[in-house]
């Protein structure tokens, strides 16, 4: 589900207009997703800071939702993206 997400982050980097690098890392195991502190897919980080406010340290495998104006989503709302 990371290419909707990835899809999502260039519309809105493209709206605002700022220049901007992109890392994508591939978590191959359950080491990997200690190492990468990784807490589901998909995982957005600008400047090392996770896009979402709540701060989470269940690391490992599985998909990730994102909760927006109380509405739950596999994506972070171009909202949470730009703030």
């Amino acid at each position: 589900m990371w290419q909707p997400a990835f899809a999502r982050l260039q519309e809105v980097v493209v709206e605002e207009g700022l220049p901007w690098r992109a890392e994508v890392i591939k978590i191959r195991d359950q080491a990997d997703s200690y190492r990468y502190k990784f807490v589901g897919s998909p995982t957005i980080r600008v400047d090392g800071c996770d896009v979402d406010a709540w701060p989470r340290t269940d690391y490992g495998f599985g998909c990730r939702s994102y909760q927006d104006e109380g509405k739950i989503s596999g994506l972070p709302s171009k909202e949470m993206l730009r703030s």
